[in-house]
């Protein structure tokens, strides 16, 4: 290594990074319960979130910056409530920022909104990955049991995928089911985030640029 030249510890190169998040199962009392790391809201009985995050400090410690090449949600399984009179809105999220699950669903349920859009409160730039899809009770099928199962009846995408360059990258489930009612009960299938990257050093103006503008952004 010639004097000057940085010594890099992390490798680059193409990148497979995956987050596992637990299934979900619960029944309402006044809210949905906590269950293996998934929030109820208090601000509503039907929005559940999960929260966990990519740990990229190796990479700024290198002084290194992740470019997103595809991001996926692997959610094998069923969906399914005991009602079955609601729709359920599954939104899944890579974000630079942490994000405040009451102001996810007011922006969804009364305004339609999220985040990276217009009257949130996260940049475009901010949110690496979204998915939103909307899923509906099915009236072919109904398991004698009386589990209602829910399918996907849209899906769309949102989110820049821009070049992250931060110590975390946060990875997030919301569940929201509007109306849900007491006793009923709740299952959401285990599920993964799939992040295919590229490590890369940047020239050190660039990079430097890139670290102010992300300041920047968490400051407003």
């Amino acid at each position: 290594m010639t004097e000057g030249e940085k010594s890099i510890r992390a490798l680059t190169g193409d990148r497979e990074l995956t987050q596992m998040i637990p299934e979900y199962y619960g029944t309402v009392s006044t809210n949905l319960p906590d269950y293996k790391g998934w929030v109820s809201s208090t601000l509503s009985s039907g929005c559940l979130m999960f929260e966990t995050y990519f740990d990229l400090s190796g990479y700024m410690l290198d002084d290194l910056t992740l470019l997103p090449r595809g991001a996926q949600m692997q959610d094998p399984g069923v969906y399914s409530s005991t009602d079955g009179s609601n729709y359920m809105a599954v939104v899944d999220i890579l974000s630079q920022e942490r994000l405040d699950q009451e102001e996810i669903y007011d922006s969804l349920v009364n305004q339609n909104n999220l985040p990276g859009m217009l009257e949130t409160l996260n940049n475009f730039e901010q949110i690496t990955y979204g998915s939103y899809r909307l899923f509906l009770p099915t009236l072919q099928y109904r398991p004698p049991t009386g589990i209602q199962i829910y399918l996907p009846a849209s899906q769309t995408f949102f989110g820049s995928g821009d070049p992250v360059a931060v110590e975390k990258l946060y990875a997030y489930r919301f569940i929201i089911y509007p109306g849900i009612g007491n006793t009923e009960r709740l299952e959401i299938p285990a599920s993964r985030f799939v992040l295919l990257a590229r490590i890369v050093q940047e020239d050190d103006q660039e990079y430097l640029m890139r670290l102010k503008r992300s300041y920047e952004l968490k400051q407003t």
